[in-house]
């Protein structure tokens, strides 16, 4: 964790401690996106609510986290599972039912073995074939409706499939760029490094910052922002293709992992990129130009035998010395700079 980042989570911290609130995950996570400023609309709900002077409040924290965090798609995905668990309970529900009428079936058809044994009792057969007569019309009536049950869960198990990898899929899906989001982004490089490590093939992450993106919010308002995120995440998703994972890394920082792909060649993908963007100058609705975006990024190789935690972090590292290199440039960090 480079020295802001230490920084920020002590100040994040500090503030929920100010205010009294528990430093939950969902708490803390708030308060971090708030400081760091990576969600302005956040910023600016939390602003509103401190100067109404009512907060904010651990309560007011909580629902924070499900709007801006949780969303609609955490709350599919627990629908979808408390719709799985009511089929799951009526499916058992009729199993067990046919299981009881089967057993009772059996039960007669036993009852009719045992009187023709004895052919004297003839009464008793009439009276147990019967009953088999009326046992049979009611199994057969319990198997349509079973089957119907069955038939009808099954359109509603394919049904809640689809809607639920609808759910997975938004759930790791950054909702403004539509790039990957962090989450996505965590689970992709694991598996991607781990697939690497075995192939011995090289992988070379990129992290990437909008150079000064706070300054052009505050110029030129959040909604101007939003479309600025939405034209630098257009240019990855072009530039980058294939196996490689673009994502959305938090607030105006993206980040790229290059599968099969070399630092030199990784280095040389970069700078295309930087340099394309560098060279377009964006204008308002009515033509008025505002200037031009940059970026600043930092790549680093996976080395073999290196933790994903380190790997990470030398690649934020080399965007950090980026930044303060005058920023508008790539920095790649070889494995043997501490």
């Amino acid at each position: 964790m480079s020295k802001d980042a230490r920084a920020l989570a002590r100040s994040t911290i500090a503030w929920l401690e100010v205010r009294g609130i528990p430093p939950t995950p969902e708490h803390y996570r708030v308060a971090f996106a708030h400081l760091s400023g990576e969600e302005p609309a956040l910023s600016a709900a939390v602003g509103e609510l401190e100067r109404e002077g009512s907060g904010p409040d651990a309560i007011q924290l909580r629902a924070l986290y499900e709007r801006f965090f949780e969303g609609p798609d955490a709350r599919a995905l627990s629908e979808h599972g408390r719709r799985l668990a009511e089929l799951a309970g009526r499916l058992q529900r009729e199993l067990a039912e046919a299981g009881e009428e089967t057993r009772r079936y059996g039960d007669t058809l036993s009852s009719v073995r045992a009187a023709v044994a004895r052919p004297d009792d003839l009464a008793r057969v009439v009276e147990l074939l019967g009953r088999i007569a009326d046992e049979t019309e009611r199994m057969h009536e319990l198997a349509t409706r079973l089957e119907g049950g069955l038939a009808s869960g099954a359109a509603e198990i394919r049904e809640l499939r689809r809607s639920l990898q609808a759910a997975q899929e938004a759930a790791l899906t950054d909702p403004l760029t539509g790039l990957a989001n962090r989450k996505r982004f965590d689970l992709a490089l694991a598996g991607l490094a781990a697939e690497a490590a075995a192939e011995r093939r090289p992988m070379t992450l990129i992290m990437a910052d909008i150079d000064h993106f706070k300054d052009f919010n505050d110029r030129h308002g959040h909604r101007m922002g939003d479309l600025v995120l939405k034209l630098v995440a257009d240019l990855l998703r072009d530039h980058f293709k294939g196996r490689d994972l673009v994502a959305r890394y938090g607030g105006e920082e993206f980040a790229v992992i290059l599968d099969d792909t070399p630092l030199p060649t990784g280095f040389k993908l970069a700078e295309q990129l930087r340099e394309t963007l560098a060279t377009r100058h964006l204008r308002t609705r009515d033509k008025t130009t505002i200037g031009r975006i940059t970026l600043s990024l930092g790549l680093a190789e996976l080395q073999p035998g290196e933790p994903i935690g380190r790997w990470v972090e030398r690649a934020d590292r080399a965007l950090y010395a980026a930044k303060r290199a005058g920023r508008n440039r790539s920095v790649a960090l070889a494995a043997c700079e501490p």
